[in-house]
């Protein structure tokens, strides 16, 4: 997605982005999340819409309107993983921060997107290592790669508090180490 487009859907909502940064500011990794409405959720899902951006004019991507707002967030039901990632993602140091930021993933949802409400997270796994991850944390394929616009294959997850409080049990608690900055209304979201 073109970095004008992203900004216009922060700007409307600047928790659908979160950092990773260690003590000095460093970035190391990020994650992002669009809680999308139900009509554009439903055309991506059926593969009408896209995230990537291809240069072709008649290809819709999600816009500003697309998303709910920063104060709407509690009326969001379906929620699109836009992408979790780490730069060299093969050092042990790396492989420690993505552990960090995939439990801080699970605590921004816990936080924004209570499980008490129905709701559904999708991602589109774009690499093997991200296509294992949500295996691991029971995303069900929805789809076949071949017949979807990004190749790729659509994992779903119906968010439960029951299901809430497995992703915990299997990961590290990184709160020792990790300061969640949304627990502090007047940050955008960084861990």
């Amino acid at each position: 997605m073109p970095a004008a487009r992203f900004e216009l859907l922060r700007a409307k909502n600047p928790n659908i982005l979160a950092c990773l940064a260690n003590a000095q500011g460093e970035f190391l990794g990020y994650f992002d999340v669009f809680p999308l409405k139900p009509d554009i959720a439903e055309l991506f899902l059926s593969g009408e819409v896209t995230t990537r951006w291809s240069g072709k004019a008649s290809e819709r991507i999600f816009s500003s309107d697309d998303i709910f707002g920063a104060d709407e967030m509690d009326l969001c039901t379906c929620l699109y993983i836009s992408g979790i990632a780490v730069p060299q993602p093969a050092t042990y140091a790396r492989r420690r921060y993505a552990s960090m930021l995939v439990w801080g993933f699970w605590k921004y949802i816990e936080s924004f997107y209570p499980a008490a409400r129905r709701r559904e997270i999708f991602a589109v796994a774009a690499t093997e290592a991200g296509e294992n991850l949500l295996r691991r944390f029971h995303f069900s394929a929805r789809d076949e790669a071949s017949r979807k616009p990004h190749k790729h294959r659509l994992y779903v997850l119906e968010l439960s508090p029951e299901g809430l409080r497995k992703v915990f049990e299997s990961l590290p608690d990184w709160s020792a180490s990790c300061q969640l900055s949304w627990a502090d209304p007047r940050e955008p979201p960084t861990l």
